[in-house]
């Protein structure tokens, strides 16, 4: 569809089209670079955190007899309490900033938006109902490539928050070829 769409754009106006281009890439791109490590960064947090999980709730059924003999049920329901709540800050951390570019660049695609539109109607021997056809498949193309935009950025952010999970298991794997 994105293909589609900018040959559209290419066919109606290249410039413009061009210039869209490169500046929704180079958008999606520093946004990347930017976030990169700190998605890779909560990633390999929120794996050992996912560990941290596992080690409780397997403690606490493994050893339930010990729990309750000697009255440290509170003690288990804390850590897996405190364990939950930094797990779900990270979570939510991580989704947000893989959708955050989507709002960003809606906002700064209707200001440029409204800028040109504004220049547009400006411009002193100019016929807004001529360009106005224009104007509209520029913005409602662009408005459906959006999503498709944040797919892909929404996919790699999660790619790089699940890379620790990932090197992990591929490291058990090969410790347990050698045995």
């Amino acid at each position: 569809i994105i293909l589609i769409v900018f040959s559209f754009f290419l066919y109606i106006n290249y410039k413009i089209a061009l210039y869209g281009f490169l500046f929704g890439f180079i958008f999606y791109l520093i946004f990347y670079f930017i976030s990169k490590d700190f998605i890779s960064r909560v990633g390999k947090i929120t794996t050992s955190t996912y560990k941290l999980k596992q080690q409780i709730v397997t403690e606490s059924l493994n050893g339930y007899k010990e729990i309750k003999i000697y009255n440290i049920t509170e003690k288990f329901i804390y850590e897996l309490r405190n364990t939950l709540n930094k797990l779900t800050k990270l979570v939510a951390h991580s989704r947000t900033l893989s959708i955050l570019p989507r709002y960003v660049f809606e906002i700064i695609f209707i200001i440029i938006f409204g800028s040109f539109i504004v220049f547009v109607i400006d411009l002193k021997n100019s016929n807004f109902e001529k360009h106005l056809p224009f104007i509209v498949a520029i913005f409602f193309a662009s408005y459906r490539m959006l999503p498709l935009l944040q797919s892909i950025f929404s996919h790699s952010a999660e790619i790089n928050s699940n890379i620790s999970a990932f090197e992990i298991i591929k490291n058990d794997l090969v410790l347990n070829k050698q045995f």
